[in-house]
């Protein structure tokens, strides 16, 4: 017992020491590497999904190429982070264009990419900045096998009427309640199934729909079951999924940086969904976000 206590007092004391002097034994896996103690210059807000952990790295990378000193914090709901971002504890938190805008105005009327682009800048108001939106997407699409693509020549939702009669539609469960649902599928395609199956993951999902068992699928357009080409997303022309763009929304003091604006931008103008999907795949393998995100900004010339 004795040998136990002198193990345990000094342990005791060195923790009081690193507390006392503002350290942290803990490790944050969304902060930049090379943060220190010094206050950053500014803070990236992480959604804590893997999307949202690559994009903050994306983001504190490029920054810190232009000599932006950054630190990652992880962050909650859309309601709480606008909220920070107005307050300043926060500077910059990556979002999807379309939900963005339905949180600063919930009347909103668009249906196209450029009508979600023209409003958000109003909507935002004086005190937030919405970045110009990357090519990259995470709204929900159809899939349908590259085979069955190419031997149909099926390559849009309006071609798919051709496949579906008597078929299975795949899904996550409460697809068939959602405004880009079954129902709009036969009113504005003219698509029908023969019935509605809903999956509880995406592996599952990819799985029965490689297979043959359902002839097609809704999935998060950068979900990583989706990387390489066994897939196809399907084109929406008439804008049935309300546009979900990679976008950031930034407060008052990335508002008044325009080198900092302009790596965000510069990152936003590379990005594809293909390219997102991949590196959320990545991640989930295990490679570390902070290695992901570097290899990918030196691929572009970003870092």
């Amino acid at each position: 017992m004795m040998k136990t206590q002198r193990i345990v007092r000094p342990l005791a004391a060195l923790l009081l020491v690193l507390i006392m002097a503002g350290c942290s034994l803990s490790s944050d896996p969304l902060r930049s590497s090379g943060q220190t103690s010094a206050a950053p210059d500014l803070v990236v807000g992480a959604p804590e999904t893997a999307e949202g952990a690559v994009l903050a790295q994306l983001y504190a990378g490029a920054l810190q190429t232009k000599g932006i000193t950054v630190g990652i914090e992880p962050v909650g709901e859309r309601v709480d982070y606008l909220q920070q971002l107005r307050g300043g504890t926060i500077a910059l938190v990556p979002d999807h264009t379309g939900a963005l805008l339905t949180e600063l105005k919930p009347d909103q009327a668009a249906s196209t990419a450029t009508e979600v682009d023209d409003q958000l800048p109003a909507a935002a108001g004086a005190d937030l900045t919405v970045i110009t939106p990357a090519p990259a997407t995470a709204q929900t699409v159809y899939v349908i096998t590259k085979a069955v693509s190419d031997q149909r020549k099926i390559t849009t939702l309006d071609e798919l009427a051709a496949i579906t009669a008597g078929t299975v539609l795949g899904g996550p469960a409460g697809l068939e309640q959602q405004k880009y649902g079954p129902a709009a599928l036969t009113a504005i395609y003219g698509i029908t199934f023969a019935s509605v199956k809903a999956y509880p993951d995406s592996t599952a999902l990819a799985r029965d729909l490689g297979t043959g068992t359902i002839s097609a699928a809704a999935f998060a357009a950068n979900d990583p079951v989706l990387a390489g080409d066994s897939f196809v997303r399907l084109a929406d022309p008439e804008s049935m999924v309300l546009p979900q763009n990679i976008t950031a929304v930034a407060g008052p003091a990335l508002k008044a940086n325009p080198t900092a604006i302009a790596a965000i931008e510069a990152v936003h103008a590379a990005l594809t969904t293909q390219e997102l999907t991949v590196l959320q795949s990545q991640v989930g393998s295990g490679t570390p976000v902070e290695q992901v995100a570097a290899d990918w900004l030196k691929a572009k010339s970003l870092a």
